[in-house]
């Protein structure tokens, strides 16, 4: 049997059956044959188990490519597989772009909706830019979807497109800079005026944040390249020259370290107060972990799974290389979340079991009984999905 791994290293399957089907007629043929559990893998970016499986894996890097763009409709049509990366330039040339997008644009487009990947800034995650999908049922018929339930974790059905709603192509100015973690509240303060999209990073060896901004730009491309990057857990790692491009070219970073990562959604009113107890944490009990926390702002959305239930919210994520001892660090650090009203990245670790998620999710029945009307036998679930959503 073949042996399926994730970008992290940290999830591993063996599958019955490896498929990457070149057609959306063959991606139907592949799911209405047999009654194999099924998954989707996109680009393995997520750090929780959601593909790992012994069934049927799906592999949609064949299925890529943008099918349509309507700039006075504000829409675009891509398939599945299209790596977030390959969006930028084509949507470009048709005079219109993403609102949003996160540091790392490796993914597949359908894997980042599906769990609910975001950016930073006042915006919702990917998974509220999808007006409609085409989706692939347990019997192989392809069925239309709004974009009601995008953030689903592959559990209604294998998406083969998605209309997504986009943008006039537009420019940002980024701009980098670093500050003592004691000056951070009064950065961030005096940062957000005119910026379309804010964070930092807090690097613990040094006790310092690292801030990027971005604010839209009428000017032409400008600014060096970006340098190569430097090494976690330091001040360089972060800062890049000023500059000005266009969106899809400034808001990526380069990524070659492989790292794990848990991040849990926070309301905004808790947001310092949590970084504040997670900063403890790790620098009087937890110093071995050294990798920087991120620290940013999401939108509240209305899908039944957003991490955001409708509510304004401060992400914080925690790294660390895979085979390094986080294990203790991330618990310690999971406990101050949770009681500060967080939940946890659907695509990223977490160390609460299934009842405990629930308890988080006011309309968990009420998806669950989308899925079960959908796919009544379970097969797009496995067993790390099966005994929260069955």
């Amino acid at each position: 049997m073949p042996t399926w791994t994730n970008w992290a290293g940290n999830v591993r399957c063996s599958p019955r059956r490896l498929e990457r089907p070149a057609s959306i007629d063959e991606l139907r043929r592949l799911v209405a044959d047999g009654d194999d559990e099924v998954r989707v893998a996109g680009a393995g970016h997520s750090f929780a188990p959601l593909c790992a499986t012994d069934g049927l894996l799906l592999d949609l890097s064949a299925l890529t490519g943008v099918v349509a763009t309507d700039a006075d409709a504000g829409t675009a049509t891509v398939l599945a597989g299209t790596r977030i990366a390959d969006l930028g330039e084509p949507l470009r040339a048709a005079g219109v772009g993403l609102a949003n997008q996160g540091d790392v644009d490796t993914q597949a487009i359908a894997g980042a909706v599906a769990t609910g990947t975001h950016g930073a800034g006042g915006f919702g995650s990917l998974a509220t830019m999808v007006r409609a999908a085409q989706v692939v049922l347990p019997d192989g018929e392809l069925a239309a979807q709004d974009g009601a339930a995008a953030l689903a974790l592959g559990m209604l059905g294998v998406v083969a497109t998605l209309e997504l709603a986009v943008v006039p192509a537009y420019r940002l100015h980024e701009r980098t800079w670093h500050c003592a973690y004691d000056d951070a509240r009064e950065q961030w303060a005096a940062a957000e005026a005119g910026a379309r999209n804010l964070e930092f990073f807090w690097v613990p060896l040094l006790d310092r944040c690292v801030f990027k901004r971005f604010a839209p730009s009428d000017d032409e491309p400008w600014g060096d390249p970006v340098p190569p990057p430097q090494p976690p857990g330091t001040i360089e790692r972060y800062l890049k020259p000023e500059r000005v491009d266009w969106s899809h070219r400034i808001y990526p970073s380069e990524r070659v370290t492989r790292f794990i990562e848990m991040e849990y959604a926070v309301p905004v009113a808790a947001g310092w107060a949590t970084l504040d107890a997670v900063r403890d944490v790790i620098l009087h009990r937890h110093p071995e972990l050294t990798w920087a926390v991120e620290f940013r702002g999401q939108a509240g959305d209305g899908q039944a799974l957003s991490p955001t239930q409708g509510t304004d919210v401060v992400t914080i994520s925690l790294h660390s290389e895979p085979d390094a001892a986080w294990q203790a660090g991330f618990a310690a650090a999971e406990q101050v979340l949770l009681e500060a009203g967080g939940r946890p990245h659907w695509g990223k670790l977490r160390g609460i079991g299934d009842d405990a998620v629930a308890a988080l999710y006011p309309r968990l029945d009420e998806f669950r009984a989308r899925r079960r009307e959908l796919d009544p036998a379970g097969r797009f679930l496995n067993d790390h999905l099966r005994g929260l959503f069955a």
